[in-house]
Parts: structure tokens; C-alpha cells; sequence
């Protein structure tokens, strides 16, 4: 019974501890938390023509991409990582690539 208790209890902490590191991910991309700003996009019109914009420099949001990428890679290979919340980091999985 202890032993029982003790699986139980590592896992629901190795399950937290997935929960806190998807939620620097989401933090990171939407705002709240810390950062507390999401990451931005910065775009400039293109040759003052109307209506045309360009994407400004992207070397930071390259290396958060990344980041982030290799964080959700981590979580959703763990043992740990099921049910709801391996639905959760298979969709952040998707829209990192997306981006990318």
C-alpha cells in the first residue's frame, strides 16, 4: 500500500511539474505570468505602399520558437504526459510548427 501511495504521488508531481512548464510555454506566446508580454511580431509597411507589410527582424522570436519548441518536445515524450494534457501539448506541438 505505501509503495501505491508513493507511484501515485511521484506521478502527480512529474504531472505537475509537465503542467508548470506548458504554462511558461502558453505564457510565453499569449502573456500572463512571466513574461508577462506575449511575443510580438513587429511588422513595417513595405516601401510606403499601402497595404503591404513586411516582417520586421525575427532573430529573437527564432530563439523562442525554438525554445519552446524543444520544452513542448520534452513534455510530450514523458512518460507523465497523459490525457488531457497530452491533448494539450500535442496542439502547442502543432501550432509551433505552424509557425515555424
Amino acid at each position: 500500500m505505501k509503495e501505491e501511495i508513493q507511484q501515485v504521488s511521484n506521478t502527480a508531481t512529474q504531472e505537475a511539474s509537465l503542467e508548470e512548464l506548458l504554462k511558461k510555454v502558453q505564457n510565453t506566446w499569449m502573456g500572463g505570468g512571466e513574461p508577462s508580454k506575449p511575443v510580438e511580431f513587429i511588422v513595417t509597411m513595405y516601401k510606403e505602399q499601402k497595404d503591404v507589410y513586411v516582417l520586421g527582424a525575427v532573430d529573437d522570436i527564432m530563439v523562442v520558437l525554438e525554445d519552446s519548441t524543444v520544452t513542448v518536445s520534452t513534455i510530450v515524450t514523458s512518460r507523465f504526459c497523459e490525457g488531457g494534457l497530452r491533448a494539450r501539448v500535442e496542439k502547442w506541438e502543432e501550432d509551433l510548427r505552424y509557425i515555424s
